[in-house]
């Protein structure tokens, strides 16, 4: 999960309770990160590049300037990415 803001924090709650496991959150501040993998039995980090890569899903919930700017930069290999942005295609 790339955010821990409120759509982060309750789709990611929602998808743990389902019992999907949610390896990592990724923040720019470590106090949000923390506080979510917390709730989600998962990692953190603030770093991009310390993201996991071998995840299946990359959900990115972040500002459409946050996202946009991390779905430039960001490579998922063959592992599906979306983004939680309703203004960005």
């Amino acid at each position: 999960m790339l955010g821990a803001g409120n759509v982060a924090t309750h789709m990611a709650a929602a998808l743990h309770h389902k019992g999907f496991c949610i390896k990592q959150v990724f923040s720019r501040t470590s106090l949000s990160a923390n506080e979510l993998a917390k709730k989600v039995d998962a990692d953190f980090c603030t770093d991009l590049n310390a993201v996991v890569k071998d995840a299946d899903l990359y959900i990115i919930s972040l500002s459409d300037d946050a996202s946009e700017n991390i779905l430039q930069h960001f490579d998922a290999g063959n592992a599906i990415l979306v983004h939680t942005s309703g203004t960005l295609p």
